[in-house]
């Protein structure tokens, strides 16, 4: 069987929500609208405690059904949970492909179509994730970035290496994509270590053959590179600058900073293992060291 007709139920997107209704309705829905590649359906899994996400649902659901997408409010069932919404919305998802997505992104409207086309081309892709134009944006980039002014040389890489081997920072790099690292510079399709949750495309069977880390609650820190960890064994991710997205990495939904150092602990310990503790308070001592130094303002 061809991986063409492996796909020929198309692709459900499903968005995990909570508290972002706003950026739903005037950044996520009006992108997914105008797609060259129109998906089969849109799930929204919602973990807000009023309805706030479900009218906007019902705002934009006629405005997809000329074009015949269907759009499917879910409530998640507590407590919140990131990971779970997002394995609850593949459980009632129909498409052979899963696009998990952000509700703060802007898409660019050939996104879908070129996401299937990696698919396509490789049939031992599973899984694949867009490109973030402006990355740069993301705290953990502009930490480093205020790190590091001159990303080149021998003192470059040898710095570079240490803080995210030993430090656990998200480095900015060019046509690379390992654990803690994204590509600041992507001039071509290429393999991955891990798919960025903001956006990424699973095959079904292979996401509903793998359970959510139960040890990541609410807004599941570092669940994507723990998910991708297993994902690997099943085939290749990749990361393609041909489907182009913005996030505007909204404020809105955050969990509380205790919880978020919590499940950052636990992150840690799940990859470095007896080596965690060391990192996450090499952590606490580094980013510390560089507020004193006024490097951590904005």
């Amino acid at each position: 069987m061809s991986r063409s007709v492996a796909l020929e139920r198309g692709i459900s997107v499903i968005v995990p929500t909570y508290c972002r209704a706003s950026e739903i309705d005037t950044l996520l829905f009006p992108s997914l609208l105008e797609q060259s590649l129109h998906p089969k359906e849109v799930i929204v899994v919602d973990d807000t405690p009023d309805d706030s996400v479900k009218l906007v649902c019902e705002k934009w659901s006629p405005l997809f059904a000329p074009s015949k997408i269907p759009v499917i409010y879910l409530r998640n069932q507590p407590p919140r949970s990131t990971a779970k919404a997002k394995k609850y919305g593949g459980s009632k998802a129909s498409g052979d492909l899963l696009t998990f997505l952000d509700s703060d992104l802007i898409l660019d409207c050939d996104y879908l179509r070129c996401i299937l086309e990696v698919f396509l081309k490789d049939p031992q892709s599973v899984g694949v994730q867009g490109f973030i134009v402006n990355s740069a944006s993301d705290s953990r980039i502009q930490a480093f970035r205020r790190v590091i002014k001159h990303p080149e040389g021998i003192g470059y890489a040898v710095l570079s290496s240490f803080l995210r081997n030993f430090l656990a920072l998200t480095i900015p790099s060019t046509n690379s994509c390992r654990i803690f690292e994204y590509p600041q510079t992507l001039d071509k399709t290429i393999a991955c270590d891990w798919v960025n949750w903001s956006n990424a495309t699973i095959i079904h069977k292979v996401f509903s053959s793998i359970e959510p880390d139960e040890g990541l609650k609410g807004y599941s820190y570092g669940g994507d590179v723990l998910f991708s960890l297993q994902l690997r064994q099943y085939g290749r991710l990749y990361i393609t600058p041909n489907a182009k997205c913005t996030h505007l990495y909204s404020t809105s939904g955050r969990t509380d900073q205790a919880s978020l150092l919590k499940q950052e602990k636990y992150f840690l310990g799940k990859v470095f293992g007896l080596r965690g503790p060391a990192v996450y308070y090499g952590r606490r001592v580094f980013f510390s060291l560089m507020g004193a130094l006024g490097l951590m303002q904005k």
